[in-house]
């Protein structure tokens, strides 16, 4: 004796119909994310080899003459 009804199969079949498609935009944001996270890091790398190769230059000394008034 079957207790599952046409509309229980029904609105089971929607949730997971709902849940599917749920996880589908889950994954879709994750990976976007994912995406994002990469370019940024690949950035961040491009910075720090930007700035190791910087060599600072050390300011020329600066004598001031002052005259007095």
């Amino acid at each position: 004796m079957n207790d599952i009804s046409s509309d229980d199969i029904f609105l089971l079949k929607q949730r997971l119909a709902e849940q599917e498609a749920l996880i589908h935009a889950l994954q879709e944001k994750l990976s976007n994310r994912e995406r994002e996270i990469d370019h940024l890091q690949a950035q961040l790398d491009k910075l720090r080899r930007m700035t190791s190769a910087v060599v600072p230059k050390k300011s020329p000394a600066v004598s001031h003459k002052w005259k007095p008034i």
